[in-house]
């Protein structure tokens, strides 16, 4: 999952190198025009993945995203551009979404 995607730069080169016909990869900005940007890309295809608008620092995670169920989280100077006040939510909408932090707590208990 590609937070703050901008214009897919992680999303698109992981698609297209993957030797992996299954990679889905979800892609999220909280611009409406970058979102717009990632979907007009040429190689942008919904079966291989889906870009929607999500705020991470709001109150939930977004519909389009099963509980638990991202593998990978990519940020690239996301956090960064969140006010400090927002950091808390962010990381609890992180949380709520990554399989893998739920497995290792699940391991360490």
């Amino acid at each position: 999952m590609e937070i703050g995607c901008g214009a897919g730069n992680t999303m698109f080169p992981m698609l297209i190198e993957s030797k992996n016909p299954k990679l889905f990869v979800y892609a999220c900005d909280f611009s409406s025009t970058a979102v717009d940007v990632v979907k007009n890309n040429p190689e942008y295809d919904p079966k291989r993945g889906k870009a929607f608008v999500w705020d991470l620092a709001g109150d939930d995670i977004p519909p389009e995203v099963e509980p638990e169920s991202m593998d990978v989280l990519v940020l690239i100077f996301v956090l960064s551009a969140l006010h400090p006040d927002k950091w808390e939510n962010a990381m609890n909408n992180l949380y709520k979404v990554w399989y893998l932090l739920h497995s290792m707590v699940k391991l360490i208990y």
